[in-house]
């Protein structure tokens, strides 16, 4: 019975991965691939850790994951260590996970007809789960990329974790996966390990087949129980996002004798390994529960707005025409703390700064400091920032500049893992004061269409340390065709970050440094860009605007989302109406509801305020009411996000 259970799994994830969940451009411009809701076990629900798929595990919302097919945005992916692939059995599995105080609960199933493997090399591999989640409890200095991280290493690498011990496999035969990763919560196998690391991490794994052998398996079931409070996430009471990812690794073949038959491959949600790159997001709300129907939306972290009627950007690096109230503005300061910790989503903990090894770190005397906005048109992304630097220097040795650095995201599958690997748009300061292009802005600029300019503020000499400068701008017009949009922008998100780099430079040579401070994105490749939207215009637009009457009724969303303690919900109509907003929680329970009366033919918006509401996931809807002829309608139900 069990074999035809696992054979349905097979059949599931074949179809699943054959499913549009995967098309680049997703159906629903709120949906999210990188996040998932953990939802919360309710009363006395509890997971019973048997390496069985209790029912209670139907209530949870799930990823699946396959070899060549896992292309979730922006991060996730896959890769070919070994051998070839084979459809249906390159490590393909289902994930899911519940939560209740402390713990967090995690499933995998697998489809595999090869469990086990022992060694690191390429000839065999073994199968294996890496999950990573990120400390919260720590500051936003980094050192190295793979700070802050608490590994979980789930493997039957035996032979790569204890040569010594475990020289060959046949004393091996049915084994279960070792505890490996970070020592708080590792250990070896289940009885090597303290009641400490059982108590952070445990788990139970049953294998339809024996694992360590060279006959055919089926798959294997691994529940997994993870005690998230020592992370410093505030979980329970308001609920948070907890960033995670997993890396299925699945050897086939490497106990056979003919090395013929060796595979080696794996496949991952969020990142492949543990560093600071693409983490994926779960979301735990109160609100979102076992008992929640449907399938809730991860909110965006941000919406850019677009620009207004009649609004134009020139790149000259002069910012006096940005309309500041309608754009995303975000900050990345040195050694801020605070403001670290209050960014959406997985940038509060992948935001941060950094001294670079250089004269043995003195003492940053300078913080960099750089306040971004962006803004939109139909065909353009526009990007400006003011950086703050008392001491604006000509570029140093190697890489070391006075710049900006804004991460975008093309929209174009890596070939070979399904990954999106960003594009650095760094505009320096040269030696003369201009900006100097650098790192894919230099291809991009000349082939692409992008634009930049910088320019010096009040009182900043280069490289004059006798008097204190004010700083630099910088503009960018990045269209959107350079990065594989389509003509009507396809899903409507974008993946971005951005950087500030600083020298500064003393008559004291041994005082020199190199810092940086960064908004979710420090480094090439996938790491941790926003999941941002672009959205409608903020406001009222200028005395000067043309404004048409909107050729029907329509709910236009709401900004900020997620919100605290407040958010606009905007809205047009065609004809002079009353309009009522209702507001519902999760269970359908109005929570709020206001009225406009006489509302003229046009764009219009609601000042929401949260209080007396707690964290969670709300509806909100529009009873329109026209006045001439008194026929009622109700608006779509849109979702926004409070997040205290």
């Amino acid at each position: 019975m069990r074999r035809i259970f696992f054979y349905m799994i097979g059949i599931v994830l074949f179809m699943s991965l054959s499913h549009n969940i995967f098309a680049q451009w997703a159906e629903n411009k709120n949906a999210r691939e990188d996040a998932l809701y953990a939802r919360v076990l309710q009363g006395g629900e509890t997971v019973v850790l048997d390496g069985v798929e209790d029912a209670i595990w139907a209530n949870a919302d799930s990823v699946v994951v396959g070899y060549g097919q896992t292309k979730y945005l922006p991060g996730s992916g896959y890769d070919l260590w070994a051998g070839t692939s084979v459809p249906g059995d390159s490590a393909n599995a289902v994930f899911k996970c519940l939560y209740k105080a402390p713990y967090m609960y995690l499933l995998y199933k697998v489809v595999d007809k090869s469990v086990g493997g022992w060694k690191w090399d390429n000839a065999s591999g073994f199968d294996g789960i890496i999950m990573s989640f990120k400390d919260n409890t720590l500051n936003h200095s980094w050192v190295e990329a793979w700070d802050k991280r608490m590994e979980h290493f789930y493997t039957w690498g035996y032979n790569w974790a204890y040569s010594d011990s475990f020289p060959n496999a046949n004393i091996l035969h049915g084994a279960s996966p070792l505890y490996m990763g970070n020592a708080a919560v590792a250990g070896g196998e289940e009885g090597w390990r303290n009641p400490a690391q059982q108590e952070r991490w445990s788990a139970v794994t049953v294998v339809n087949g024996i694992s360590m052998d060279s006959l055919p398996d089926v798959g294997w079931i691994s529940e997994h129980r993870i005690n998230v409070d020592s992370l410093g996430f505030n979980l329970d009471r308001s609920g948070d996002v907890l960033p995670f990812s997993f890396s299925m690794f699945d050897s086939d073949g490497g106990l056979d004798s003919n090395n013929a038959n060796n595979r080696w491959n794996r496949t991952w949600w969020g990142c492949p390994w543990n560093e600071n790159w693409y983490y994926s997001a779960l979301f735990i709300d109160p609100n979102v529960t076992t008992a929640t129907s449907g399938s809730p939306i991860p909110p965006v972290d941000y919406t850019i707005p677009h620009l207004r009627q009649a609004q134009t950007i020139t790149v000259d690096g002069d910012l006096g025409e940005w309309q500041t109230d309608n754009a995303l503005h975000f900050r990345a300061k040195y050694g801020d703390e605070a403001a670290f910790d209050l960014i959406n989503g997985t940038g509060a903990w992948a935001s941060g700064y950094q001294e670079t090894s250089w004269n043995s770190f003195p003492t940053v005397v300078d913080n960099p400091e750089v306040d971004y906005w962006v803004t939109f048109d139909d065909a353009n992304l526009y990007v400006s920032a003011k950086v703050t630097d008392l001491i604006v220097t000509v570029p140093g040795p190697g890489s070391r500049k006075d710049g900006i650095t804004f991460f975008m995201t093309p929209r174009v599958y890596l070939n070979g893992n399904g990954i999106f690997p960003s594009k650095l748009l760094t505009v320096n300061v040269d030696s003369a004061g201009a900006g100097q292009a650098g790192n894919d802005l230099v291809a991009l600029a000349d082939t692409s269409g992008v634009e930049f300019a910088l320019q010096l503020g009040p009182g900043t000499n280069v490289n004059d340390i006798t008097q204190p400068d004010s700083g630099y701008t910088v503009e960018l017009k990045i269209p959107f065709a350079a990065f594989a949009y389509p003509v009507n922008l396809g899903d409507s998100v974008v993946f971005i970050g951005g950087l500030v780099n600083d020298i500064d430079v003393f008559d004291d040579i041994n005082s020199n440094y190199y810092a940086k401070a960064w908004w979710f994105t420090q480094q090439a490749g996938q790491h941790g860009p926003a999941w941002v939207a672009l959205g409608p215009a903020i406001g009222p637009n200028g005395v000067d605007d043309k404004v048409p009457v909107p050729l029907s009724i329509e709910l236009l969303g709401n900004y900020p989302n997620p919100f605290n303690p407040s958010t606009k919900i905007k809205y047009s109509v065609n004809v002079n109406a009353d309009v009522t907003l209702s507001v519902f929680n999760i269970l359908g329970q109005r929570v709020s509801i206001m009225n406009k009366s006489n509302v003229q033919a046009g764009n219009d918006e609601f000042n929401f305020n949260s209080t007396g509401l707690s964290s969670g996931v709300y509806l909100y809807q529009l009873k329109v009411k026209n006045l001439s002829n008194s026929q009622v309608i109700d608006t779509k139900v849109s979702k926004m996000v409070l997040l205290k």
